[in-house]
């Protein structure tokens, strides 16, 4: 399978990898568009060092191509990739705290990721994708759902005011929904 590999700061080659075997509890998802993250450019331009060679990126949407045992899903599939899976045995797994869980395992990271033909995730890390969604929006189901995530865990109410630091495509996924909900938006960004 063709993928990118990032070697080092601004070091990204295209390499032939073998396209790899999912194991018990993996879906073989063959990735059809992979969005950029801002952390992806922090990786490229070496603000966030890696394991080197790493395949980046998690923003990816795909049908799954194989099963591993003990899955019940179907082949061809329309999945969007969840790059986050948590051990579910931690500590922190156990008491609800499966973001800060030390031994998560998270493609474009600490896994391989989407810059590439294939991806193996845990197969419930591979949601439905509906036909309704399209192609091009299905690669910000990932920064949407952290969006959402945070304004959730908020626990705001209609007229609650907010403060959003940073305008990116997180930050902008923030206010829009903030708007939507009716929330009291201010917000400030380096980059008028």
């Amino acid at each position: 399978m063709k993928t990118y590999l990032l070697y080092g700061p601004k070091d990204l080659r295209l390499a032939n990898k073998p396209v790899p075997n999912p194991e018990a509890g993996q879906v073989l998802v063959q990735i059809k568009f992979t969005g950029i993250c801002g952390s992806d450019v922090h990786y490229f331009g070496g603000h966030r060092p890696l394991p080197e060679p790493t395949i980046i990126g998690h923003e990816g949407w795909g049908y799954i191509d194989a099963v591993g045992e003990g899955v019940q899903r179907n082949l061809g599939e329309r999945v969007v990739v969840d790059p986050n899976a948590p051990c579910g045995k931690c500590l922190y797994c156990e008491r609800g705290q499966a973001t800060v869980c030390p031994n998560k395992r998270t493609i474009g990271l600490n896994a391989p990721g989407c810059f590439a033909e294939y991806v193996l995730i845990p197969a419930n890390f591979a949601h439905k994708l509906p036909d309704s969604i399209a192609a091009k929006d299905a690669v910000t189901i990932e920064p949407t759902a952290v969006a959402y995530h945070a304004l959730k865990k908020a626990s705001l109410a209609k007229g609650d005011a907010i403060y959003v630091l940073g305008l990116g495509a997180i930050g902008m996924l923030i206010t829009h929904f903030a708007v939507q909900q009716g929330l009291q938006v201010f917000a400030k960004d380096l980059n008028p």
